[in-house]
This record gives structure tokens, sequence and C-alpha cells, in this order.
């Protein structure tokens, strides 16, 4: 009795289509890293705040109520968060600066917008 040749291997088409990685079947990426903002009448490109991070700055402004050392410490935090070094110096140098209409309470109204637009959740605080 003659005897069968059976044949083993695979083709490589189909080696090659069982060993790729599935494509994802939802892709969800980062998305835009800059925001564009103006601050006072002066522009800047902010990062787009991690909804972690915007959550943390919300609850330290809570925490800092009306302590005047707390609410600068949490503004430095926020502006070292969204500003590049230079545009972060500007604005502290504008905070400072009597002749300029940038005040404490526009800084964080931008924070109070970013953490919105990054948790896409109203903030917690109704003041300001």
């Amino acid at each position: 009795m003659a005897s069968k040749t059976v044949i083993t291997k695979r083709p490589r088409a189909l080696e090659s289509v069982e060993n790729a990685e599935p494509a994802p079947v939802i892709d969800i990426g980062a998305g835009i890293k800059r925001i564009p903002i103006r601050l006072v009448g002066v522009e800047y490109d902010v990062r787009r705040p991690k909804t972690q991070l915007a959550m943390a700055l919300s609850q330290a402004a809570q925490a800092a109520g009306n302590d005047p050392d707390k609410l600068l410490r949490v503004v430095r935090d926020f502006t070292s968060m969204m500003f590049t070094p230079e545009d972060q110096q500007a604005i502290e140098t504008r905070l400072s600066d009597p002749d300029d209409d940038l005040d404490l309470i526009h800084v964080m109204q931008l924070a109070r917008a970013l953490q919105e637009k990054a948790t896409s959740l109203p903030p917690t605080s109704s003041g300001g």
C-alpha cells in the first residue's frame, strides 16, 4: 500500500495573518496638546490639562480657602503645570505689575474653565 504524503507546512500568507496584531476596535488618541487662550488681552498656548491634575488642582484650591499664601501656591502650581516657563514668568510679572489688569481672579477663572474642558464637568466650587 502506498503511503500518503501529509503537508504540515502552512502557507506564508496565512502565517503572517495569524501572527499579525489585531486592529484596535477603539482607538483613543491623546487629542490636542495645546489650547490657545486669551488672558486679559494677551494670548498664550496652554498645555491640555490632564483630568487627574485638574481635579487635584481643584481640590487644592478648595482646601486653600481664603488663605493668601496657599492660594498663591495653588496659582503657581497651576501656571507651572499649564504654561511654558517663559509664559509662567510673564504671568507672574503681569500679576505683580500695578498697571496690568491681570489679577489672581482671572487666573482662577482660567483654571476653572480648563478644569471643565479637561473633565467635561462643571467645577464643584460655586466661587468666582
